[in-house]
């Protein structure tokens, strides 16, 4: 039996999961064009926050989720994941 993964003492450390959807968002908001501050303006939130949903800290409500579909063409269950911790 093994035991599950350790997790990292570095907070600021992503999981690899949560880095390859980070980058996957990033480059979409590069092909719309768009920056994270730009992102937040457009969806009425904070730039903060749109920090935190990608880096998966922040799952957003159903409503910012499918914005950010429409505006990256990125399906809105991709933001709908449970965030690390």
């Amino acid at each position: 039996m093994t035991s599950p993964p350790k997790r990292s003492t570095r907070p600021w450390v992503l999981s690899p999961e949560a880095a390859a959807r980070k980058r996957r968002l990033e480059r979409a908001l590069q092909r719309a064009g768009l920056t994270q501050t730009a992102l937040a303006a457009e969806l009425g939130v904070s730039t903060a926050y749109v920090a935190m949903i990608l880096c998966g800290k922040r799952t957003p409500a159903l409503a910012v989720a499918k914005a950010l579909s429409d505006l990256t063409g990125i399906p809105a269950t991709d933001f709908i994941a449970a965030p690390e911790v």
